[in-house]
């Protein structure tokens, strides 16, 4: 009697085993006889977001020049809107500001201007015809590829050390044009956060009037503001839609300036937040030595060399202040070279010629238990 209860007991459990055993023999007789490489999540994943690929790659072919007059003709159009109402305004409220605003602005104009022609007309690099030393054989373009190039869909060629391709400059970002880019993107934000800040006071003056009051958020977080008016059912009120009955009064030259003034704030605010997190990413990525390439391909080796216990290390990641150096072509870290080589216009001479790289050595302990670490 007990032998059967102690069975009896069993019975779930060997139950569930049992079906479970029925269950991957099926399973695996499902992928003997009818496995798709294509029914894989990676490969799925890669057929999915193909048209997306395809229509990113055809916009960048045939808009990059268009993305070029772009962003020229915006910066000519903020700059010339703040010349003209924004600095005047400045100066009727404090000279000293408007002076000190002016020539602060003048140098990040000058900056900015720069770093985005030199990042054109440098280029990114491409691989010479004789390497030494290539790691493999582009499938694309059949040239040799040398340790951290990639190939670019949209430029044809493969590149060293290649970031991405950048439509704003119509071409890649890599070897030779990578500080140019990122000096670019720095003195943008610079320049998009002195308007925002100095166009705070006359922005609250023309988008919201004397109506301010009556939202939760401050003037700057206009579309919070927005959004709460939309759920109370009324839009936000602007100082010319207050002034009603003196709205045939106004002039062309008051009705443009509340427009621009407006236009303005918002091109340079959503500019200042958006490059906040480019540079962040990028100030990352520097800092690990890796290019926005590179961390996916490292991501991936990682995941991989965890399943199997084994640690991972960037070979090109050679410490926080080295890498940094590497990236801005700094010969040394000091006050002066940093103020004549970033803060003033300079050419820049990276290190090497983009097919032989710097790398740090490791030494090796294989652990039982731990599986393969870094000492």
């Amino acid at each position: 009697m007990a032998l059967f209860k102690w069975k009896l007991y069993k019975f779930p459990w060997r139950l569930k085993r049992r079906l479970d055993n029925i269950f991957t023999s099926f399973q695996l007789l499902r992928l003997t006889l009818c496995y798709n490489h294509a029914t894989l999540s990676p490969t799925l994943i890669q057929i999915i977001t193909k048209p997306i690929i395809v229509v990113s790659d055809f916009f960048n072919q045939q808009f990059g020049r268009a993305c070029m007059v772009l962003v020229v003709g915006l910066m000519a159009v903020v700059n010339l809107i703040y010349v003209v109402y924004v600095l005047p305004h400045l100066y009727n409220t404090s000279k000293p500001s408007a002076v000190i605003i002016f020539f602060l602005g003048s140098w990040l104009l000058i900056n900015t201007s720069y770093n985005y022609i030199m990042a054109v007309v440098t280029g990114p690099g491409y691989p010479p015809q004789a390497v030494e030393n290539p790691v493999s054989v582009c499938r694309k373009c059949f040239s040799k590829k040398p340790a951290r190039t990639h190939h670019c869909k949209t430029c044809g060629k493969c590149v060293l050390k290649m970031d991405h391709h950048c439509p704003w400059l119509n071409t890649c970002v890599g070897f030779y044009n990578q500080r140019y880019f990122f000096l670019f993107c720095f003195f943008t934000y610079g320049g998009a956060l002195l308007v925002t800040v100095s166009t705070n006071d006359l922005f609250v003056e023309n988008f919201y009037g004397d109506t301010l009051k009556e939202y939760p958020f401050p003037g700057a977080m206009f579309p919070l503001n927005l959004l709460y008016a939309s759920f109370q059912g009324s839009s936000a009120k602007t100082r010319l839609l207050q002034q009603s009955n003196n709205y045939d009064r106004l002039g062309i030259s008051e009705t443009a300036e509340h427009k621009l003034v407006i236009f303005l704030y918002i091109i340079s605010s959503g500019l200042a937040i958006a490059l906040t997190f480019l540079l962040l990413a990028t100030a990352k990525l520097i800092s690990y030595g890796e290019t926005t390439i590179e961390y996916q391909i490292n991501l991936a080796q990682k995941k991989k060399l965890q399943e199997k216990n084994i640690q991972f290390k960037n070979p090109y990641h050679l410490g926080f202040n080295t890498n940094w150096k590497l990236y801005l072509g700094l010969q040394e870290v000091t006050l002066w070279s940093f103020l004549k080589e970033i803060l003033i216009p300079s050419v820049y001479r990276p290190e090497g010629d983009g097919t032989t790289w710097r790398t740090q050595k490791f030494k090796y302990h294989f652990d039982p238990e731990k599986g393969l670490q870094v000492l």
